[in-house]
């Protein structure tokens, strides 16, 4: 039996749904990937939501390098730039 988590935002909820459809396992090495880089996501996605609640908007950053400017080390250790498969995340502005 696993602990509850807290729900998801919307939009991290869409993007879980979106990577765990998109790359269906292959093996327990391949969910624990998946797992990881939820994990990960899910951690951004805090610190992100932290820092918005404190300024009273989302922070603006044109790269993963920016966005890890604003939150390292105060409201994550260390951003995770790339999936546990070593794929860098892709860095998105706007809706």
């Amino acid at each position: 039996m696993t602990a509850p988590t807290r729900p998801l935002p919307p939009g991290l909820a869409a993007l879980e749904d979106l990577f765990l459809v998109s790359l269906p396992p292959r093996g327990r090495a391949d969910r624990a990937k998946q797992k990881r880089t939820v994990a990960d996501l899910r951690g951004a996605m805090t610190a992100v939501e932290a820092i918005a609640a404190k300024e009273g908007r989302l922070p603006e950053a044109s790269s993963m390098n920016d966005l890890a400017k604003l939150l390292e080390p105060a409201y994550v250790p260390r951003l995770p730039r790339a999936d546990a498969w070593g794929t860098r995340f892709a860095t998105r502005l706007g809706t």
